[in-house]
């Protein structure tokens, strides 16, 4: 005798595939609330601890154009504009992208210890391996680390294609990635180091291995995928146009944060005061899957932080990225070996606080303090 089977009604049909797989029904149990993320970073800042001085085209109180001296950077303005843009923020990543060191005497005379301290009044949520930390061998670098982890910060160090040997004073001290927590949700940063450019022209140890770079990338990345990690925050040291080669050679990158070039980026509204961007803040790219992915860079030598807002929907896709270079000033203008009238300073002042791009930053004090003996050492020595 055959069975009669009746056909499920429509909604007895949804209510079966509700069963079968929650997302068919848009309510997925796994599906997470977007996430608004604000990624402050710097990279190449090379122990150039110092504030130092450039020259800015701007308007005086009657209009004309002038070029005018202004004090630009130092780290101890770097941590001051960190604290202020993280302040009322309530998800950041805080993120390095490499080459802390060589470049002035505060490595000479500290093999690092400067920078480290420096980095520690920010406590960086993530450092990358640039070419000029292997400047010293492996255990110079051995001993930056040790520099930088003596304090309660202990800020990851990342690259997912440098290996060192097993047994060597430096296994163990690299992770590929690292996974940070941001209101519920999991955020992966990847760290990666530019291949050839380290191994001919620093003094990596012969023993360790720097791995194809797109390869060592998209391991770590398939690797966080696998823990359930959709929201990934590559920090490379390879350049702003191997960045951009780079994206789409990669599965699942949402953020690149950039260093190697010293890359300037910014609207072109910056070339009117005298700087010249090389692209856009940021740059928007697409990854192998036609995913959107953003690409940014903050210049060089403690001379820039740059903030960038990143929005994902539930599933872990960019739906917006925005942001500005914020260019570190002080607040006295010269205008060739002579002060700026207080009219004049004011005109300069309301120029540089419209533009978006230029922060009047006062240095943190106790980063300031940190710096102090350094400086007094580096200040006999000169």
């Amino acid at each position: 005798m055959k069975t009669l089977r009746t056909p499920l009604s429509m909604p007895a049909l949804a209510v079966s595939l509700c069963a079968l797989t929650l997302a068919a029904c848009g309510g997925s149990s796994t599906q997470a609330p977007p996430l608004d993320l604000t990624i402050l970073h710097i990279n190449d800042h090379h122990s150039r601890l110092d504030a130092e001085t450039t020259t800015l085209t701007l308007k005086d109180a009657a209009g004309a154009s002038k070029a005018v001296t202004v004090e630009l950077g130092g780290f101890a303005r770097v941590t001051a504009a960190i604290e202020a843009l993280a302040a009322g923020q309530k998800n950041v990543l805080k993120l390095h992208a490499g080459d802390a060191v060589t470049g002035d005497l505060y490595f000479t005379q500290s093999e690092g210890k400067a920078d480290a301290d420096m980095m520690n009044t920010v406590c960086f949520d993530a450092f990358t391996l640039g070419n000029h930390e292997f400047d010293s061998a492996d255990a110079g670098l051995v001993k930056f680390i040790d520099f930088l982890h003596a304090g309660t910060c202990r800020t990851p160090v990342l690259s997912a294609n440098v290996k060192p040997a097993a047994g060597t004073a430096l296994a163990g001290r690299i992770a590929a990635y690292s996974i940070v927590e941001k209101d519920g949700q999991q955020i992966g940063i990847v760290g990666l180091t530019v291949k050839d450019k380290t191994r001919f022209a620093s003094r990596p140890d012969a023993s360790t291995e720097f791995l194809d770079e797109a390869a060592g990338a998209q391991a770590a990345i398939d690797a966080l995928r696998g823990k359930g990690v959709n929201k990934i925050v590559l920090m490379s040291h390879l350049g702003y146009a191997a960045d951009k080669a780079i994206a789409p050679r990669l599965s699942g990158v949402d953020v690149i944060i950039g260093g190697d070039s010293h890359t300037l980026l910014g609207p072109d509204s910056m070339a009117g005061f005298g700087l010249t961007p090389s692209g856009a803040y940021p740059t928007a790219a697409t990854d192998k899957d036609g995913k959107p992915v953003c690409i940014a860079q903050a210049w060089q030598y403690s001379y820039a932080v740059s903030a960038l807002q990143v929005k994902f929907d539930g599933a872990g896709d960019i739906t917006q990225c925005s942001g500005n270079p914020q260019v570190l000033l002080g607040d006295t203008y010269k205008l060739g070996a002579t002060t700026a009238s207080d009219a004049d300073a004011a005109a300069f002042r309301s120029q540089l606080n419209a533009s978006g791009v230029f922060r009047i930053t006062t240095s943190s004090a106790a980063a300031a303090a940190v710096l102090a003996p350094y400086k007094a050492a580096k200040d006999a020595l000169g």
